[in-house]
């Protein structure tokens, strides 16, 4: 029989004084419903030879205030033929595009990630994080985890579906460093490249810092100068305005969403990128930057020249007579001309408006992968 629960939005009081601090009845209830959901996967698994293992920062006690994301993993030989159960047991559900199998769906207001995966699954170490954390960070931890995890949510850094920092590098940086103020020292005073933070829970090397991209450090670096003048943050969610604000002087193509906000992601800046770098092989006068903003839409964020002059200059040193020759007759109508030891000729160049053509191929290259895009 399908497991339907009733849908229950609670309401809960915060006497913290930070509104990203749980109360103690929210945290408790989030513990009964992940408590309550191991027990029905248990009975919906029995006779399989299976590990249930919850991940995540609800498991470890980190989540933020009304943010209950739910995730499980589920490890067995078996793994798909347990896919195959949970998706029938929670039919209102639907699998989650990526790398793993996972099974999404909503269950007493929150959102559930059940992930199935063999045994021998070379990134199960995640689920060896939950029991390290509850171990290892105070009360007091968590909650400076949640202020640090709060700050960079707020300013559009938080995650690694956005190339920002992931959850477990907070837990980590505050088991290290202690206070957010540290962490921001830390970043201001290293390079993204010197920067290696080992997960704890391995024996193998594993920087929990590599989703960082240089576009988000630098903007990390931003955030954090600001908040140690300041000392203060204003806790709220990153928005498209405040994406769109942030990239004034970007050109903008938006796409319907797809698959999960990773995949999203990720598909959408290494095509802009890819188109970037295609334009520059034609033209090496031409620069290009790349984001992407996913929440109920795509919208790649890119700049480059609006326009650049319709000829190009090409100089080649002098005494490089077969190049000479060789650009001669692949232009034979070039007037020629000495300019400070090199011979020089104007060509047409074949993208006069780099900005039109990146987005006229951005949306070509996302309407092949099965995204729907305009200009806007």
């Amino acid at each position: 029989m399908p497991l339907i629960p009733e849908e229950i939005s609670p309401r809960f009081c915060n006497f913290s004084g930070e509104p990203y601090i749980p109360s103690s009845e929210e945290k408790e209830r989030v513990k009964a419903l992940i408590d309550e959901l191991i027990s029905t996967l248990k009975k919906l698994f029995a006779g399989y030879d299976a590990q249930i293992a919850p991940v995540g920062s609800t498991a470890k006690d980190t989540f933020l205030a009304g943010d209950h994301d739910i995730d499980i993993y589920i490890l067995s030989d078996r793994y798909r033929d347990l896919y195959e159960l949970a998706s029938a047991a929670f039919p209102e559900g639907h699998q989650k595009h990526g790398e793993l199998l996972i099974w999404n769906f909503r269950y007493k207001g929150c959102d559930v990630d059940l992930v199935f995966v063999p045994p021998d699954y070379e990134k199960r170490d995640t689920i060896y994080h939950t029991q390290f954390y509850l171990e290892h960070l105070t009360e007091k931890d968590r909650n400076e985890v949640r202020k640090a995890k709060a700050f960079f949510k707020s300013h559009g850094v938080y995650g690694a579906e956005v190339g920002g920092i992931v959850g477990v590098a907070i837990e980590e940086l505050v088991r290290k460093y202690h206070t957010l103020e540290n962490i921001c020292r830390l970043f201001l005073e290293n390079e993204l490249e010197d920067l290696w933070l080992q997960d704890p829970v391995l024996d193998r090397p594993r920087n929990l810092l590599a989703s960082i991209t240089k576009s988000k450090y630098r903007k990390i670096r931003e955030t954090c100068r600001e908040y140690l003048a300041t000392g203060a943050f204003e806790y709220k969610k990153y928005t498209l305005e405040d994406f769109i604000d942030e990239h004034g002087d970007y050109k903008f193509v938006k796409c319907d969403r797809k698959f999960d906000r990773a995949t999203d992601y990720n598909t959408s800046v290494s095509v802009c990128r890819s188109v970037g770098r295609l334009l520059k092989n034609l033209d090496s006068d031409i620069e290009f930057e790349c984001e992407s903003y996913v929440n109920d839409e795509v919208v790649i964020a890119f700049k480059t020249q609006d326009e650049l002059p319709p000829k190009k200059e090409i100089c080649i040193p002098k005494h490089l007579e077969h190049a000479i020759e060789g650009f001669v007759k692949k232009h034979p109508d070039v007037e020629l001309y000495e300019k400070d030891g090199y011979v020089c000729g104007l060509i047409d160049r074949k993208i006069a408006s780099p900005s039109a053509e990146m987005a006229r191929m951005i949306i070509d290259k996302m309407e092949k992968r099965g995204y729907s895009c305009v200009v806007f």
